[in-house]
């Protein structure tokens, strides 16, 4: 899969640009006979920690970050999410298409947005206007993997989201 908007390579078979949001084209071979293993040994962690969680992770080889291994993780239960790891650092990153379209730069997004960072305590949320469709991203950090710590940072990274994301659907256009 290629996205054309940031010239993004992806490995999975999905819709939307995990770097950018934009529109995935099926016309660009991925190479699958490249064997990619992780450089950071918190990396292994917290893949091992997604999968006891019931997450599909993917290593995400499309994602050309030099500070970081990342990692894909699809739930049927909760948010997919990529996660950025290294040493010293997990990143979590959800994201989200809406059909806001007319709404897109309205004041009332931003009050929506606003009361919504006001409101969670450790994500941090922002719009990104494409065309007639608004891409809402979702992230937190956490500074060194620790098990127990981790674990609660996916709960209530997923228990914000879950929180907070029907907030924006109130704003979406009325379409046939």
């Amino acid at each position: 899969m290629y996205c054309s908007n940031c010239k993004n390579v992806e490995q999975y078979e999905g819709k939307f640009c995990v770097r950018c949001g934009g529109q995935l084209e099926k016309n660009v071979p991925v190479d699958s006979t490249k064997t990619v293993t992780l450089r950071f040994s918190n990396a292994t962690k917290v893949k091992d920690h997604l999968e006891f969680l019931g997450y599909k992770v993917e290593i995400a080889t499309a994602i050309d970050n030099k500070a970081s291994d990342a990692l894909l993780a699809a739930s049927d239960k909760n948010s997919n999410i990529l996660v950025l790891v290294n040493d010293e650092l997990e990143m979590l990153s959800a994201r989200y298409n809406t059909n806001i379209g007319k709404k897109a730069d309205s004041l009332e997004l931003f009050q929506v947005l606003n009361g919504v960072n006001s409101n969670a305590v450790f994500s941090r949320w922002v719009v990104k206007n494409e065309k007639d469709r608004v891409l809402i991203v979702i992230e937190c950090q956490m500074f060194g993997y620790e098990k127990i710590g981790f674990g609660k940072m996916i709960d209530v990274f997923e228990s914000e989201i879950r929180q907070n994301i029907g907030k924006f659907s109130e704003l979406e256009d009325d379409r046939v």
